[in-house]
Formats: structure tokens, sequence, C-alpha cells
């Protein structure tokens, strides 16, 4: 869990100093960090689709409004 809040708080300081493309695209690779670990065994397409319907369905609900959050700003940032 280290990891991905190191990599939420370089996102929050990537908006603070404006790079939003970089805010967006590291928070575009969460689903796929969060898939590795979950199904290490399977392959990309695989674990990234099996986490997704995890995180809207079950146990991660909470980091899903997390990051759809986090999207959303970068989103709102980008075009202000």
């Amino acid at each position: 869990m280290f990891l991905i809040n190191q990599i939420i708080k370089e996102i929050n300081a990537c908006l603070k100093n404006g790079c939003y493309i970089a805010a967006l695209t590291t928070a575009l690779t969460l689903p796929d960090i969060c898939g590795k670990v979950e199904y290490p065994n399977d392959g990309n397409s695989s674990r990234y689709k099996k986490w997704y319907f995890l995180s809207t369905t079950h146990m991660s609900i909470l980091f899903y409004d997390i990051l759809e959050r986090l999207i959303n700003s970068i989103i709102l940032k980008m075009r202000i």
C-alpha cells in the first residue's frame, strides 16, 4: 500500500505544480498496478479487467472513488 500512497502523493504534487498531463498519465497507471498486485499471474488485459470489475463491485470501492475523483480533478484543471 505504501507504493500506492506515494503515487497518489506524487499525483497531487503534479496537480499543485500544474503538471496535468503527468498527473493524468500517472493516475491512469493505478488500475494496472493494483491489478498486478491482485492478479500477478494474469496478463495485462485480463488483470486490468478483473481489477476494474472488482473495484467497481466489491473490495476496492473506496480506492475506485479516489481514482475517479483524481482523474476528474486533473481533467477539470486541464480545462481551466
